[in-house]
């Protein structure tokens, strides 16, 4: 979408910013990138400025404002964004699972019976930051036992 909104904020501006083939020929045209991307042709109407715009208002100039303040907008979505994962400390988890255990020593979980301990274990899991090995070397239990909860 970055390439069709430069090409459209070039229908605004000066003549020297346009490329040498545009330039040559006095008209605007996607076509002249054609070079620079080895030939390729474009998927028929994808970049067709005249359908894109129209998706946004039937007026030229108001569609082309449309489409910026769009481009333009905030974007809360997580679709393919990269996700920086926050570790937490040994130490920091520890003191989680004792909130969770309510001030029980951690090695308690050891001595549970399994409906109990797996049930714990499940809310153990949904800290925020710890990674199910962070959470077997805690507890003393081991990593399918916890995989397994």
């Amino acid at each position: 979408m970055t390439s069709v909104y430069t090409y459209i904020s070039s229908l605004n501006t000066s003549q020297s910013s346009k490329c040498r083939y545009c330039s040559k020929t006095g008209r605007i045209s996607l076509e002249c990138c054609r070079d620079y991307y080895n030939n390729k042709e474009y998927q028929a109407g994808l970049t067709h400025t005249g359908l894109i715009l129209s998706t946004f208002f039937k007026e030229k100039n108001h569609a082309i404002e449309m489409f910026k303040k769009y481009n333009e907008e905030e974007n809360t979505e997580e679709c393919l964004e990269d996700k920086v994962k926050k570790r937490l400390t040994d130490q920091t988890v520890q003191e989680e699972i004792r909130k969770i255990l309510k001030g029980k020593p951690v090695t308690i979980l050891q001595q549970m019976e399994g409906q109990e301990r797996d049930e714990i274990l499940r809310r153990i899991k949904e800290i925020e930051g710890s990674s199910l090995r962070q959470i077997a070397r805690i507890t003393g239990l081991g990593l399918y036992i916890i995989h397994k909860a």
